[in-house]
């Protein structure tokens, strides 16, 4: 979910290490090893921002 945008729709953001490509659009095959963090909602876009 995107609780700060108020998006009730499943979703997963997945991070590749040390790759270079082009995948949009493209089906991937993703294992799950671990959780890294709960979600959280933030006040607005600004806070996404590091």
């Amino acid at each position: 979910m995107n609780p700060t945008f108020d998006d009730n729709q499943l979703s997963i953001e997945v991070h590749i290490l040390d790759f270079k490509g082009d995948i949009y659009g493209k089906t991937l095959e993703i294992l799950f090893i671990e959780k890294l963090r709960d979600e959280k909602k933030f006040n607005g876009p600004a806070e996404l921002i590091v």
